[in-house]
């Protein structure tokens, strides 16, 4: 994390698990809001959340996790082309914790099957 970077943050939502399986696949996500970094510690970054897209009161903090550094001129929604790889660090923790991203119903819709 550095002091003033800006950081794309997802909502995590309810686990997927295949049918098949019955394995994990992950938990879908969903685009929150913005993280813009003010204060690094040794063990501890602290910020603020800019560009809410969804209402964030009755949210838990461990279901905001940060996804990857928005460069300088990205505005609105993240895209593959305007964000950099995060190690998926919980908002609310210092530990990493990577996940998969699953596709929203747009991207699915988009897909040639």
């Amino acid at each position: 994390m550095k002091a003033g970077a800006r950081y794309a943050v997802v909502s995590m939502g309810k686990e997927i698990i295949d049918p098949q399986t019955q394995q994990s696949l992950g938990r879908m996500e969903s685009p929150c809001c913005d993280v813009v970094i003010d204060k690094v510690a040794t063990t501890l970054s602290y910020g603020h959340l800019e560009n809410s897209r969804m209402p964030l009161d009755s949210m838990q903090p461990d279901a905001l996790q940060i996804r990857g550094e928005l460069t300088a001129s990205q505005s609105g929604t993240p895209t593959a082309a305007s964000v950099k790889p995060a190690s998926g660090t919980p908002l609310a923790a210092a530990k990493d914790a990577p996940a998969e991203v699953a596709p929203t119903p747009a991207e699915n819709a988009n897909k040639k099957w």
